[in-house]
Formats: C-alpha cells, structure tokens, sequence
C-alpha cells in the first residue's frame, strides 16, 4: 500500500449564487495540493447533510490514523508491562484528548465555509 498524502486534511463547503441567491452546495476536502469533491447538491436539498457528513469524516482521516496508532501504541505498551507500566496519565490524558479531538472534526465541529 502506498502512502496518503500527510494531514492535515481540509473540508471546504462552497455555495454556488445566481445573482444573489444560492442554489447549490459543494463539499469537497483539500488534501494536499489537490481537492477532492464528495458531492454536491441543490442548497436546500435535505439529503446533503450526509454528504456534508462524509467529508467531514474524510477530512478527519489523518488524525484519526494517527490517533488511534498512538492509542495502540499506549495500550500495548500497558499490556506489555503489566501493573507497571511506563505511560503515564499525562500520556494518556493526552493520547485521549487527540482522539477526541479528531472525532469532533469527523463530526463537523471545526467547518471552513469558502
């Protein structure tokens, strides 16, 4: 398997305008020099929050990858050691804060509009 293309990712949402009003959606993520387009639809269809959804969750893809490796790292470096293991609560607390941070941006917590 080749490489992705390192993060991070950005999702970008672009309105089209007739004149001034809007008339359709675009979802699309930045990934490196490039930009993907997950979809479009008319502005107020209602079937677009799931496409919208997905590219949240697209965009996320590298630190999601790279919080679950460094989950796994920390869990089988417990499970290795047993009841005295090396990782400490701040490595953990940090590890947690990554990973949570990463599912709220698949969640569309962090949008740019554009």
């Amino acid at each position: 398997m080749s490489k992705f293309t390192p993060g991070p990712w950005e999702y970008l949402c672009e309105i089209g305008y007739a004149g001034n009003y809007p008339y359709s959606k675009a979802h699309r993520v930045k990934i490196g020099k490039e930009t993907l387009t997950i979809g479009c639809h008319g502005y107020d269809w209602e079937g677009g929050k799931e496409i919208e959804a997905n590219a949240h969750l697209i965009a996320a893809a590298p630190e999601m990858y790279e919080a679950l490796r460094w989950l796994l790292h920390l869990a089988h470096d417990v499970s290795k050691a047993g009841p005295d293991f090396p990782v400490t609560e701040e490595e953990w607390a940090d590890a947690w804060e990554s990973a949570k941070a990463a599912l709220e941006r698949a969640e569309g917590y962090e949008t740019i509009s554009r």
